[in-house]
């Protein structure tokens, strides 16, 4: 029962009370000064109660282990069970066993392994000795067969040292051959050159007269183009001109209409005036009959003057009507002549064009 609790030995279900059925609980507790630990089994599912200093611990066992806690709590090994049928401990035994059993107790097996993998170690090395001996002899003998290489070796640095020499001149001296080759042909193109030269320093005296031909030429083309110019400005003036003429007339056509304007308004008036004065008059004339007063006639009669003066003075207003509505006319045309002039005056300014040249 201590086995079971301690170590977990017997498994299975070997640990029973004769007198449980299956599925019933089997428990064993084992106390200790420090506390006391419960295995119990339901079934196939097993649980530590561990009580400890007051401090009760549920814990599960991990498969075929035993928790940490409960080894530590008792801390057993084999040497601490004794069963009937067991042989007496250490009486029975041999020397060794019981020198070796009694290192176990006291730690010092230790040494025993330690010995044991020396000699394994110790061993393997001889072996690896003997191997790499073996592989020294050989390596010496094939040195012995391979003394000629240091000679060798020189002799190859020799020639290559005397190879790296050969190509550097052999270098050079492409490169000279490239040199002397450039140099004859430059001089058969300096020779053949030398005529171009010539050639061509006439050709700079025939460039120089060219450009001064062509500068020439487009002063001639821009002296043309000035006098071409001012021909069509010249026309240009001529036909404006009496444009020109016409403005200083319209000032006093706008004075004249101005008059007119104060004309029309005394017309307007005399109008008035006649058309009161030839009511008067009918009225006169059908109540002729009735007068009998000299000197309401004669009122009568110089009224009838001055109505015929005003009525002369009213032809005289209307032919001036009639010339002023033909100057209004006029006006009309010369407004619209200097619009134009004033939209070209503007549109040459807008563009920075000069009136002449265009």
């Amino acid at each position: 029962q201590i086995k079971w609790v301690t170590d977990n030995r017997p498994m299975g279900d070997s640990i029973s009370s004769w007198w449980n059925s299956k599925g019933d609980e089997t428990s064993v507790c084992l106390t200790l000064p420090e506390g006391s630990c419960l295995k119990k089994r339901v079934d196939n599912k097993v649980v530590y109660v561990l009580d400890v200093n007051g401090t009760t611990t549920s814990l599960e066992a991990v498969k075929t282990d035993v928790p940490t806690e409960i080894s530590d709590l008792f801390n057993f090994s084999e040497f601490n069970y004794q069963g009937q049928h067991d042989k007496h401990f250490l009486l029975s035994e041999s020397p060794g066993e019981v020198a070796k059993k009694l290192n176990e107790l006291v730690g010092l097996e230790i040494i025993d392994v330690m010995f044991k993998n020396l000699a394994s170690k110790a061993l393997e090395n001889k072996r690896k000795a003997e191997e790499e001996s073996k592989k020294s002899e050989v390596l010496s003998l094939e040195i012995d067969k391979l003394g000629y290489i240091d000679k060798v070796s020189e002799e190859l640095q020799n020639i290559k040292f005397s190879m790296d020499n050969f190509n550097a001149s052999k270098g050079r001296l492409s490169k000279l051959s490239i040199i002397i080759s450039n140099c004859e042909f430059a001089k058969n193109k300096i020779q053949e050159c030398s005529k171009i030269l010539l050639l061509e320093r006439q050709y700079k005296s025939l460039k120089d007269i060219v450009q001064t031909y062509k500068s020439l030429q487009s002063k001639l083309l821009n002296i043309t183009g000035i006098l071409v110019r001012a021909q069509d400005s010249q026309q240009i003036i001529a036909k404006e001109t009496p444009l020109l003429s016409i403005e200083g007339g319209v000032k006093n056509l706008l004075e004249s209409i101005d008059r007119k304007k104060i004309k029309d308004g005394r017309q307007k008036h005399l109008h008035n005036l006649i058309i009161g004065v030839t009511e008067t008059q009918g009225k006169i004339e059908s109540e002729n009959e009735w007068l009998q007063v000299s000197k309401k006639h004669q009122e009568i009669q110089s009224l009838i003057v001055g109505y015929q003066s005003q009525k002369e003075s009213y032809l005289k207003l209307k032919k001036l009507v009639v010339s002023c509505k033909l100057a209004a006319n006029t006006f009309l045309e010369v407004g619209k002549v200097n619009e134009l002039v004033e939209k070209k005056r503007k549109f040459l300014v807008e563009n920075k064009m000069c009136p002449l040249c265009k």
